[in-house]
């Protein structure tokens, strides 16, 4: 027997108004900092508002859309509650998504806004109370950015994906709302979702990396440590007085209001006959290679490995050498 496997975000009115909620705007990286978001490995629920009654939605960080972690929803509704009524409404995340039919009867009927992947691997929406098959095709396997325009003025909403847009002022689902009240991601039958950087406000907002006040630091970096994308001027700048520019930093996904956060190779103390081990830090996104030469005044640097993709949380490399030779390594990070 084949298994469908369903998964969906559906924005909905969940909550009275006294009930208590998150307020807009409302960021949510799942990342451990800054403190004010701190996530840690393990169930969702309970974490930064968000509710999940089968704990089955975790934060972890085998997949992630940018920096180190993200959430995996499986066999579970993620949920998070507004309170403060907002009508025109910007959301936007990254997913990986599964794909998969969704029932009528998995639905809720006081939904707004209702979309998922099909067993085609094309996108699907609701129009009013009508599903829609659309052309756009969504891969399941790689991250893709969504945003979406919530108008309940006109009770119509649009969506994008990685900047392109492929729904236009569909009908809600539900007519009777009258403000943003809950977001809901879910997948259902041991599929799985992945879902990161989720962003929800009033104000239309890049849903590509961008850089708005024209630094050379992305938009995604700056709010993640500073909440907002304009506070910095320039990337030659040091915020915490450390040994990396702010730029320098953004490149090695390293914290700009941290002195402590630095890109450094650290060794793990034990040098076996033919090998030395090191390790470093390592963010989601960037791409390592390794250096090496045997004497500092005089030899060139040779590199020894390039394209070393990232295993967050940490980068372990051995480097093979004679016993008697004394060897200095350096690591470089670029951003992919």
């Amino acid at each position: 027997m084949k298994t469908i496997h369903a998964t969906f975000l559906s924005m909905v009115f969940l909550v009275s108004a006294a009930s208590r909620g998150a307020t807009l705007p409302f960021t949510e990286t799942f990342e451990p900092n800054p403190p004010t978001m701190a996530h840690v490995l393990g169930p969702a629920h309970g974490q930064h508002g968000w509710v999940d009654a089968s704990s089955n939605a975790i934060i972890q960080t085998a997949e992630a859309w940018e920096f180190d972690q993200a959430a995996r929803i499986s066999n579970a509704e993620l949920d998070q509650t507004f309170n403060d009524g907002q009508t025109d409404v910007w959301t936007v995340f990254a997913w990986k998504p599964s794909a998969g039919a969704v029932n009528a009867d998995q639905l809720l009927t006081d939904a707004t806004v209702i979309f998922w992947v099909n067993a085609n691997n094309t996108l699907s929406a609701y129009n009013n109370q009508i599903p829609i098959n659309t052309a756009t095709t969504v891969s399941t396997s790689a991250w893709s950015r969504v945003q979406i325009h919530s108008d309940y003025s006109t009770e119509t909403w649009s969506l994008w994906i990685d900047g392109t847009q492929v729904i236009n002022q569909f009908g809600f689902h539900a007519n009777a709302q009258t403000a943003l009240r809950a977001v809901r991601f879910k997948a259902g039958d041991g599929s799985e979702l992945y879902i990161d950087d989720v962003r929800i406000s009033t104000n239309p907002w890049n849903p590509q990396p961008g850089d708005t006040d024209n630094d050379g630091l992305d938009d995604d970096w700056e709010l993640l440590y500073l909440n907002s994308p304009n506070i910095l001027s320039t990337g030659t700048g040091n915020m915490d007085g450390d040994l990396l520019t702010d730029g320098e930093e953004e490149i090695a996904g390293t914290d700009p209001t941290d002195s402590n956060s630095v890109f450094t190779i650290t060794a793990n103390g034990v040098k076996p006959a033919d090998r030395f081990i090191f390790h470093w830090d390592s963010v989601g996104g960037r791409i390592y290679s390794v250096d090496s030469r045997s004497n500092l005044l005089i030899d060139a640097w040779s590199n020894i490995e390039s394209n070393i993709a990232a295993t967050p949380p940490l980068n372990t490399y051995t480097v093979q050498t004679d016993n008697a030779e004394m060897l200095f390594n350096r690591v470089h990070v670029k951003k992919q």
